[in-house]
């Protein structure tokens, strides 16, 4: 099983609740907060603790985890690449239902329509810019 793990700046809570909602996923969140004392560790500003230490929603059989980058100006925790999450989905109907929750306040790159590979096929960014990619009915 392949999990993504998506590093947001102070906003991994809110996409935890927005994707849990949408994929009525469930979810678990723990924080900064939560994390034992390790003098081996740089200490959490203050500001971080109430951020996300890690957070995941689970939903059929997937599974996407979330956190919160506790240190915004170290390079060593910058996001790295680009990375589009790619889901199948069983009917037309459901793909559609997800894709008109998740386009809103988004960017469109290739609308849901059906193609040569897909009986429906959309990629797109969502409001919190996450790239995804939905599929049903691959042909190829």
């Amino acid at each position: 099983m392949t999990r993504p793990y998506i590093l947001f700046n102070n906003n991994a809570q809110e996409a935890i609740n927005f994707y849990a909602e949408i994929f009525g996923a469930s979810k678990q969140v723990s924080t900064f907060r939560d994390l034992p004392p390790d003098p081996r560790h740089p200490a959490i500003p203050e500001e971080a603790l109430d951020r996300v230490l890690h957070g995941s929603i689970k939903f059929k059989d997937n599974e996407i985890m979330f956190c919160d980058n506790p240190f915004p100006k170290d390079d060593r925790f910058k996001p790295s690449g680009f990375v589009t999450i790619a889901l199948d989905f069983d009917t037309v109907d459901e793909t559609k239902a997800v894709y008109d929750k998740l386009t809103v306040g988004g960017d469109i790159h290739h609308p849901l329509e059906s193609t040569f590979f897909a009986d429906a096929y959309s990629w797109f960014t969502d409001k919190l810019g996450v790239s995804w990619q939905l599929i049903c009915g691959m042909k190829m």
